[in-house]
């Protein structure tokens, strides 16, 4: 090749798979809180590249299901896993992935392939047309990656079908990286944070529903109540209604659908501006500590999501240090790419069983002095809204920490 071809051909700009490819290549694992993330990426940058809404990433469990470990979603910028997938219902495509390299169905509602998932998978989100790849590791199909498009059946190219091979290939990477730096201990957590995602799939769906018919019926009793005579009754029902109101708000927090706007913040800067409002929630006795240092901590994130994460919280050390007054403390830290929040109190801690139900919606150890259990459901959600995460460490006596963790705003 003539230099001044090759000059050209070098300084060329790189076509869009071509970048993207590139930008797949940078992914990859350098610590084991780092795996989830990166296959985040991977599936952002694949739905981006080939211009669909969905992209879905998920494992075989034994020969029958496939279990959600990540979707990337452009309406719903949050990190969502956990949903179970009953591969029984599907032999054609259970069939279809284990001897093809690449499904690709224009019309998946129609076409043999997918049709049997029409009603319970296709249509409830909207999809028109797939193209589904196995991830290989060791010669054995491991995993999928789903590519799932709205709108017109679209016909997918041979660049798209390569593409998406060569998502399948990095992700195989990953997970391959990840087995030499997970421990069997953190890979049961693991799979016990997928277990407990599932779980909150599906309650943020029965909540969404049971809020939206609860707030019917609250609406037509203070329509009624509002034409008796005013009464010591009257206003009572009026109270029970708006505390009915207030648990309706916080099941459509819990089960919110809509991505939250958000901002590029100082972490620091945040919680420093909600010191007052804190010493508040937290009431007398109980001494705020803030330890939040000099480095900047730069998130993306909602502030009004955050600030409710923080008042939860606040409100759950008030309740666990009541009796006995204490310490809550916040501290703000940069691990690796990760703005690392833990939130402490000396409170009266949580049992095994507390602990392992602590993010369950309507789960309580206080129902009597008026809990309703959402406060740390709500934290839960807010957190993968956010892209984030959130474990909890407690033994009975030695108080609780809570551990938020954001991937660093680039």
């Amino acid at each position: 090749m003539p230099e001044g071809e090759l000059r050209d051909t070098l300084t060329a700009p790189l076509k869009p798979f071509e970048e993207a490819r590139l930008s797949l290549l940078r992914l990859g694992l350098r610590h084991n809180t780092e795996l989830e993330r990166s296959l985040w990426a991977a599936a952002r940058i694949c739905a981006e590249s080939v211009q669909v809404r969905r992209v879905g990433i998920w494992i075989f469990e034994g020969d029958k299901a496939l279990r959600n470990i990540v979707t990337y979603d452009e309406t719903r910028p949050g990190v969502l896993s956990g949903e179970l997938f009953d591969l029984t219902s599907c032999p054609v495509y259970h069939a279809a992935i284990r001897s093809r390299r690449v499904v690709a169905v224009r019309d998946a509602r129609n076409d043999p392939k997918t049709a049997e998932m029409k009603e319970s998978y296709l249509i409830p989100l909207g999809i028109t047309s797939m193209m589904d790849v196995p991830i290989y590791a060791d010669g054995d199909i491991i995993g999928v990656i789903c590519c799932e498009h709205s709108g017109p059946c679209r016909e997918w190219s041979e660049g798209d079908c390569d593409f998406a091979a060569s998502v399948a290939d990095i992700i195989s990477s990953l997970f391959q990286q990840a087995r030499h730096l997970l421990t069997e201990e953190e890979v049961s957590r693991m799979k016990e944070r997928l277990a407990q995602a599932e779980q909150m799939h599906a309650l943020a769906r029965l909540a969404a529903g049971v809020a939206h018919d609860l707030n019917n019926l609250l609406s037509i009793i203070l329509l009624n109540a509002g034409m008796l005579p005013p009464s010591p009754q009257a206003r009572m029902i009026e109270e029970q209604c708006q505390a009915g109101s207030r648990l309706v708000r916080q099941l459509l927090a819990f089960a919110r659908d809509n991505p939250p706007e958000e901002e590029r913040v100082d972490i620091r800067d945040l919680v420093g501006h909600m010191e007052t409002l804190l010493v508040s929630a937290l009431g007398s006795g109980i001494k705020l500590v803030l330890r939040l240092g000099n480095i900047p901590l730069e998130v993306r994130l909602n502030r009004g999501e955050f600030e409710q994460v923080m008042l939860n919280l606040a409100f759950n050390a008030r309740d666990a240090m009541k009796r006995q007054g204490g310490a809550f403390e916040v501290e703000a830290s940069l691990e690796r790419d990760d703005v690392v929040l833990r939130v402490s109190d000396t409170g009266e801690g949580m049992n095994s069983e507390t602990l392992r139900r602590a993010f369950e919606p309507f789960f309580t150890t206080r129902r009597d002095q008026g809990g309703t259990g959402m406060g740390l459901a709500i934290v839960y959600g807010a957190m993968r809204r956010a892209r984030g995460q959130v474990v909890v460490e407690s033994q009975p006596g030695q108080g609780t920490t809570f551990e938020l963790r954001w991937p660093r705003a680039k």
